[in-house]
């Protein structure tokens, strides 16, 4: 895998420390009440994310290939006026996440974040699991490596919590499919797409709540590991694009409402 000449692939917006009040908008998941209480959350350190949601061009130029639904090759060209290559990325999992995360830093000369089966390399890993992978769910983030990661939903909220409430791609107004990120005003961070077109998935993981997602069971030796996504989608009805809502899916799972942003670390005296 050769090295991308001295630029950077993913245009990334540094978002500065600061506490916010983290909640969910109430009764829209199975959690008993207390999930559902606004608390406070401490972002210690900046971070650069990724200005818009990973592109289909983005994608394909570090995985080799365009698995998104909404492609010419499928039929679903992009809307007049609109750039195909500039639409956000679908049909992805958590696990082609992680992948991507991975190729990106090695071609970038970054550190990678991830291990799986004691590897940093993906290409050790194997192909992307398209069920349940023990191996895969184990995987291990290195906190001090440089190079590309998913947020956590903390990350995520805090970077997305300026946004227009309602305001993004729905299925009130998407015509049934995505569209070229950027197209919306960026909200206070400078972050296009935070909400609508595609959800975002995220690191963390759901919390367990009173009615256990199937698969999260403490009795299971090998408990499914959902995973959080954010911001909603193109066919999410226009009151849950806010920047609490939160969908949770196993980590295999594509969508063709699913993408992805990513994150790194930022230097402090920046």
């Amino acid at each position: 895998m050769g090295k991308i000449a001295d630029k950077t692939l993913i245009e990334m917006v540094k978002i500065k420390p600061g506490t916010f009040t983290m909640s969910r908008p109430v009764g829209h998941l199975v959690c008993n009440a207390d999930e559902e209480i606004p608390h406070r959350v401490t972002i210690e350190r900046p971070y650069l994310m990724g200005k818009f949601p990973v592109t289909q061009d983005e994608f394909k130029a570090v995985m080799q290939h365009n698995p998104s639904h909404f492609s010419v090759e499928n039929g679903v060209p992009a809307a007049a006026g609109e750039i195909q290559g500039r639409r956000p990325v679908d049909c992805v999992s958590f696990y082609n996440a992680i992948m991507f995360c991975n190729k990106l830093s090695i071609l970038e000369g970054l550190s990678p974040v991830y291990i799986i089966k004691g590897s940093k390399n993906p290409e050790k890993w194997g192909n992307v699991p398209l069920h349940k992978s023990e191996a895969w769910d184990a995987v291990i983030a290195d906190g001090s490596a440089d190079g590309y990661r998913l947020p956590t939903e903390e990350q995520w909220e805090y970077a997305c919590m300026d946004a227009a409430i309602n305001e993004g791609w729905h299925a009130d107004n998407s015509g049934g499919k995505t569209h070229q990120t950027g197209i919306f005003a960026p909200n206070a961070n400078g972050l296009y797409d935070m909400l609508g077109n595609v959800f975002e998935i995220c690191w963390s993981t759901p919390k367990l709540c009173d009615l256990v997602l199937p698969g999260l069971e403490a009795s299971d030796p090998h408990p499914i590991i959902y995973r959080v996504l954010r911001g909603g989608g193109w066919r999410s009805k226009p009151q849950i694009l806010c920047a609490a809502y939160q969908l949770h899916a196993v980590p295999w799972k594509t969508g063709t409402d699913y993408g992805f942003r990513v994150v790194r670390g930022a230097d402090e005296k920046e």
